[in-house]
Parts: C-alpha cells; structure tokens; sequence
C-alpha cells in the first residue's frame, strides 16, 4: 500500500467508523434522548457522510503524490456539504464544526505521525453529476427504461428477467450469494445508481459493497458492460436481468419460482 492509498483508506475508514458509532449510539438511546441537536444521533452522522463522499470522488490514483492528497483530504473534511448537513440552530452549527475538528485533528496527526499501513477497505468512487447522467443514458438504452423506474412498474418485461418480492429473496437466497454470483462470472466493479443521487450517492465500487435494497430511493446496478441490471423497488420488487447472470442464479437456486413478487398489494 503506498503512502497515499494508506491516506486515503484511514480517512475513508474513520468516517465509515464514525457513521457506525452514530448509528449504534442511535439505535441505544431512549426515544427522548434521541434529539436532533445531539452531535452523535443527528449533526455529527450527515457531516460524516457528506466527507466519506467527497474523499471517496477522487480515488488514490489520481493523486500525483501524499501531500496532494492530504490537502484534498483536508478541503473535502473543512468544506463538505450535502442536502443533509444544513443546520437552522446554533447547537446543529456547533455540532456539525466539531465534526469537521475532529476528522481534521484526526487526518493531521495520522499524517504527522507517519503511522503504517491501514488494513485495506473495498474500492468505492463516488460518482460525480456529469458520469452519472452517461451511465443513466446508456443504462436507459440498454433496458428501456425512461425514467428512474423500471420493470415491473414500468416499461416491457426484459428477456432473461426474473422480478422477485424482494423481502423473500433476501430471506431465502441473500444479498450475499447474488454478490458471489456476480464475482464468480469476473464481475469485479459495480455501479450503484439512485433515483435521487443528491439523497443517496451513485457509486462504482467492488462487487462485495453491492446492497440491492430499496432505501427511500430506487436502487439500480450493473457494470460497464451493461449486460445485466438489478433493480429493487419502492414496492417490494426486486428485478434480476442478464442472460448469464440468470442462468447462474437458476443454477445456484433450484426453487427460486416461489420467491416470485405478486404484484402490487
């Protein structure tokens, strides 16, 4: 790992970290204690977010050398914002600038401190307005789709589809086993695209982050190729397309005709 990969995994993992620890605390604290203008549950958890992104949108290869990097770094951890970070209140103010001061103590003295090598994290790239709208144009070509919604809510059923009630594929295959799907047949890289990119960031990342899961927001995937697409819907619908990646899933599962999605209740 060079110095500047290991850069940018340790600021990658501590907002990954740091998301962790909002969610937990979150999920731990009484309803009543649960206040918006608490750092750990609210403010802190979207400035975190909004930084991972912003590091995540220039991979370590891009960059000529580590002080470069740290000085993206630095900039992404001062200056990131997202629809979620605004704050109408001096305590959310407060709590999303101890944010930014800590992820800024924390880079500066990991750099100072010339400290080893992180363990590696998966590949993940946020991707920015201008790609997305390719992919989205080359994806809707490829699948026929016209807008962020697709098969079975709209448009012609795709050759070689299967749509399943989503929340009974997650039960009886799993997230897991499609992903090892996907990585058997060499799919390394994967692209998320969302209905709403500016609430729930598109992404080219390695096969094993892909979370196939309708989130507020409709959820696409496939990979340079076009060759296959997944889509989970706001109705509990999950769209498994491509030819060979239906062929694997039969193969891997003989019984998946009673995971079927029966429409819209």
């Amino acid at each position: 790992m060079t110095p500047i990969e290991a850069l940018h995994t340790v600021a990658r993992r501590y907002c990954i970290e740091c998301l962790e620890f909002c969610r937990q605390h979150y999920k731990a604290a009484a309803p009543e204690a649960a206040s918006e203008n608490d750092p750990a549950t609210s403010c802190s958890y979207p400035v975190a977010n909004a930084i991972l992104q912003e590091v995540e949108r220039i991979p370590p290869a891009d960059f000529a050398t580590a002080a470069e990097a740290l000085a993206w770094i630095q900039i992404a951890g001062e200056a990131a914002q997202s629809v979620f970070t605004g704050h109408n209140s001096p305590e959310k103010a407060a709590a999303n600038a101890a944010e930014r001061a800590r992820f800024a103590g924390f880079i500066g003295g990991y750099a100072a401190a010339q400290q080893g090598p992180p363990e590696p994290l998966p590949y993940r790239r946020t991707i920015g307005a201008a790609e997305s709208r390719t992919l989205w144009v080359a994806l809707s070509q490829r699948w026929e789709m016209s807008d962020h919604y697709w098969y079975p809510l709209t448009g012609p059923e795709p050759a070689h589809s299967i749509v399943f009630a989503a929340d009974s594929f997650d039960e009886h295959f799993g997230t897991d086993r499609l992903r090892a799907l996907l990585i058997a047949a060499g799919i390394r890289r994967v692209y998320q695209l969302s209905e709403g990119a500016e609430y729930d960031a598109e992404y080219e990342m390695d096969a094993v982050l892909m979370e196939p899961y309708y989130t507020g927001l409709e959820r696409h995937y496939t990979d340079h190729t076009f060759d296959w697409h997944i889509y989970a819907s706001h109705e509990n619908s999950l769209t498994i397309a491509g030819e060979a990646l239906i062929a694997a899933l039969k193969a891997a599962w003989p019984d998946w005709e009673r995971y079927l999605w029966q429409g819209i209740v």
